[in-house]
């Protein structure tokens, strides 16, 4: 179930802002990008400009452009388990824009991750607060794009979710896209936005069914 808060002017800024997102790619590992459309910073996970050391997370931290404060981290896998497919993105973005706006595209990537049991579908999470406009997306490739979700947000504190039941086929990449639009002067957004494996429902089920039982049977055992 979608869930979308955004004003008038805010559709056609999130239209413009999704035409931009780049193509789906593949890597070999892990990868954080960040650009502005004139800069691109592109981070591996232990590559050159990632200050954390653990293997399935990358942090960089700088700036460039008009966007004078950046501080991303991306988790992975093996952090996370690669037949339970989750990335993990958080982010703070400060700007410093003159007349114009300006507009910041945080994509974070991982590849090689396998269809596993147990789960069935995707769910896509972002909540934050920005003094513009926020936009996110997700998909995974298999040998197509598959999309999962977009969400688009305008100004003040935000939050949303999405679903989709499209599963892979074989091996595949994951990716979670956050497009930011600041207007003029000192402008921050931050986030936290997720893209995992959802728990198929029966397994939920039977989860729930059990805890019900535990607590029938506490019940019954302070009745004796």
């Amino acid at each position: 179930m979608k869930n979308f808060r955004m004003s008038g002017w805010v559709l056609p800024m999130m239209v413009m802002a999704l035409v931009a997102f780049p193509l789906h790619s593949s890597h070999a590992v892990a990868v954080l990008e960040l650009t502005d459309g004139s800069t691109t910073v592109s981070v591996t996970d232990g590559g050159v400009g990632d200050s954390n050391p653990l293997a399935g997370a990358i942090t960089y931290s700088g700036s460039f452009g008009n966007w004078i404060a950046n501080v991303a981290t991306g988790f992975t896998k093996p952090l996370f388990p690669s037949d339970k497919p989750h990335l993990d993105l958080n982010s703070v973005n400060l700007s410093s824009g003159g007349s114009s706006a300006s507009t910041l595209t945080i994509t974070f990537s991982d590849t090689g991750f396998v269809p596993g049991s147990n789960w069935n579908g995707f769910d896509s999470l972002i909540g934050g607060t920005t003094s513009g406009t926020v936009n996110f997306l997700s998909d995974f490739n298999d040998g197509s794009d598959q999309a999962l979700a977009s969400l688009g947000f305008g100004s003040g504190a935000f939050s949303g979710s999405d679903y989709s039941g499209s599963t892979p086929t074989g091996t595949f990449s994951l990716r979670e896209v956050v497009n930011i639009i600041h207007g003029a002067g000192i402008q921050s957004t931050s986030f936290n936005a997720e893209v995992f494996a959802a728990p198929e429902t029966g397994a939920l089920f039977l989860f729930g069914s059990g805890l019900i039982g535990l607590v029938g049977y506490r019940r019954v055992r302070r009745m004796q």
